[in-house]
């Protein structure tokens, strides 16, 4: 992984909030690609946004997501009304996906790169993550860089 491309996930790493609590519940990560126009997407896991985690029983209605602003060094928050039709209720597949309006990150993010999505595990034996991790009570920006575990097939573990 070359530092320039670990530095280009650093603005598009946002992080989600409660927004009835204020208690932060993840982190997501904003994708951007020719064929949205007009949206973006921020793809996150879906046991962020329940307020029971892993067991998909309580929805939150609304989910804040922090957006780091360069020029003012600060993050910019959007409240985003979550769709069940976008997620996963499923521990083995706690995927979901947030679509915001372009226009709404533009005002935060000027200029928005576009990622690479991994489809395949062993498509890639070198990638990185990031996020804002509990133990820093989601303050601090955090990198890993995970390899496999194994290579069984049908086995989607890190």
């Amino acid at each position: 992984m070359k530092e320039e491309n670990d530095l280009k996930l650093t603005p598009l790493t946002v992080r989600l909030q409660d927004s009835d609590t204020l208690k932060y519940t993840g982190t997501g990560i904003i994708y951007s690609h020719e064929s949205l126009s007009d949206k973006l997407y921020i793809l996150t896991a879906s046991h962020c946004l329940f307020k029971d985690g892993d067991n998909f029983k309580d929805l939150r209605e609304n989910i804040n997501i922090d957006i780091y602003n360069s020029e003012t060094k600060k993050y910019d928050r959007l409240t985003h009304k979550i769709n069940p039709d976008l997620l996963f209720r499923n521990i083995n597949k706690d995927v979901a996906v947030l679509i915001i309006d372009k226009s709404a990150i533009h005002s935060i993010i000027e200029i928005i790169p576009t990622i690479k999505v991994i489809k395949e595990k062993d498509t890639y034996q070198k990638f990185i993550v990031k996020g804002f991790p509990k133990a820093t009570f989601s303050e601090e920006l955090a990198v890993l860089y995970p390899t496999w575990l194994q290579h069984v097939p049908l086995v989607f573990i890190f």
